[in-house]
């Protein structure tokens, strides 16, 4: 896969959950990953790369809700987690449902 048709993801992992895991397991896939551990990084990312989809905890907070906004207006779409993979038996279970998860969004996207 070339990184022109690679799908880019951004990571929000401001727990440190997981998100380099991810990362990797994204990579793996021929995917362009970026974990940022802030909602202004991730929002600074969106406004200055071409970005796919993202991984975003979920939450109702103000910043998250502001971010999901952000992606929304950008058409990009949304994973959520709800929990560490770690906190899973096998964390790469976790990661596989994230990975399917994002290549199901972007697939149904392009369907449009």
């Amino acid at each position: 896969m070339s990184t022109r048709s690679a799908m880019h993801v951004v990571i929000v992992d401001p727990k440190n959950y997981g998100g380099l895991a991810l990362h990797s397991a994204l990579t793996d896939t021929g995917a362009v990953a970026h974990v940022v551990h802030t909602f202004e990084a991730a929002t600074r990312l969106i406004e200055g790369s071409h970005i796919d989809a993202a991984v975003v905890e979920f939450s109702t907070d103000k910043k998250t809700t502001a971010f999901l906004k952000a992606l929304a207006e950008r058409h990009i779409a949304v994973v959520y987690t709800s929990e560490s993979p770690e906190a899973s038996v096998d964390p790469r279970n976790a990661q596989r449902s994230i990975v399917t998860a994002l290549a199901t969004a972007l697939a149904r996207r392009r369907e449009r």
